[in-house]
């Protein structure tokens, strides 16, 4: 949680800052950004390499997302992006045996590892023409903030922390699709359909199955809001 409200005042003064600049001199491109707060869901999970999991393959699971983006117009249609997402990420995986009568009724475990990130994820957008249509390609480097386990099943019921088991840092290139409505109702509406896929490996040393490497894959969709300026 202190993690959380240092990042969220790290942003809050850059904000300000930005806006104090502006006033003096709005000549800077940076003056020229407009600010989109997202949200979203995703679907996370973790390419494993090595790894020693007795209880299945790692299978997606859900999480949410939410954050501002910073755009400025290069030229023409390209622009440039950057900006800061809170985002649940993780993998799940289940194992479960059939009964052989009242003796043996059966076992099911399934095991939950539940990821908090700070993403920044940086890159470019392309405009196709006046459509709304766009797509972007970029860098996504990400910060842990928390990480647990959960694991239930037959007698079984237990969560604890495992932040020591994966690396502070990620990174992820990122592609995607996106569309801004143009007129109506909808008008500064964004929709945008993305794919990061984790290129460094986010085991630590320290983790029970070091010998081994996971690699962060996530689909995600998100709407948001251009602000502007006027």
């Amino acid at each position: 949680m202190k993690n959380v409200v240092k990042i969220l005042t790290v942003t809050l003064f850059g904000f300000l800052l930005n806006g104090c600049i502006c006033m003096q001199d709005p000549r800077p491109a940076i003056c020229d950004a407009v600010y989109s707060p997202v949200v979203g869901v995703n679907r996370s999970n973790f390419k494993e390499k090595g790894t020693n999991s007795s209880i299945g393959e790692p299978e997606s699971k859900t999480g949410f997302q939410a954050g501002v983006k910073a755009t400025v117009r290069v030229d023409g249609p390209l622009l440039v992006e950057a900006g800061t997402v809170l985002s649940t990420k993780g993998s799940k995986s289940s194992y479960e045996e059939e009964g052989y009568g009242p003796d043996y009724p059966g076992y099911k475990l399934e095991d939950k590892t539940n990821m908090t990130y700070l993403d920044v994820p940086l890159g470019a957008r392309y405009e196709v023409g006046l459509s709304g249509f766009s797509v972007y390609a970029g860098v996504q480097p990400s910060l842990l903030l928390s990480a647990k386990r959960e694991r239930t099943g037959n007698n079984t019921d237990d969560s604890r922390d495992v932040r020591d088991d994966f690396k502070a840092l990620d990174f992820a290139g990122s592609v995607g699709v996106g569309y801004q409505f143009q007129k109506g109702l909808l008008e500064g509406a964004t929709l945008d359909l993305g794919y990061d896929h984790g290129f460094a490996n986010i085991r630590a040393d320290n983790d029970d199955y070091s010998e081994g490497e996971t690699y962060t894959r996530t689909f995600r969709f998100g709407i948001g809001y251009v602000l502007g300026r006027k």
